[in-house]
């Protein structure tokens, strides 16, 4: 009888428990997503000292294209992060 008035414990309270987790989970997701992308943004030399120059980004993105690439992959992670916060990649991969 105690938990019966409980905000947790009824349909709606439940409900609003798993909506509140859901965004907490999305917002780590983003979080985590938007400081490795920096990470690769700002470090993009010892990420290319440390796995050597990517011969197919030399190719089509010109000299210094192993920059680049890990600059673009860096804003890649952040947009997906970013899509996954709003909801939008869910719809698209089917989650």
């Amino acid at each position: 009888m105690l938990f019966k008035y409980c905000l947790l414990f009824d349909a709606w309270g439940l409900l609003f428990y798993n909506n509140i987790m859901l965004i907490f989970y999305r917002l780590l997701l983003f979080a985590i997503f938007l400081v490795v992308g920096i990470y690769v943004i700002v470090k993009s030399e010892p990420m290319v000292r440390l796995f050597g120059h990517n011969d197919l980004a030399e190719r089509y993105l010109g000299n210094g294209g192993s920059y680049t690439f890990w600059k673009l992959l860096g804003i890649l992670l952040i947009i997906l992060g970013a899509l996954f916060l709003i909801g939008s990649l869910d719809q698209a991969i089917g989650y």
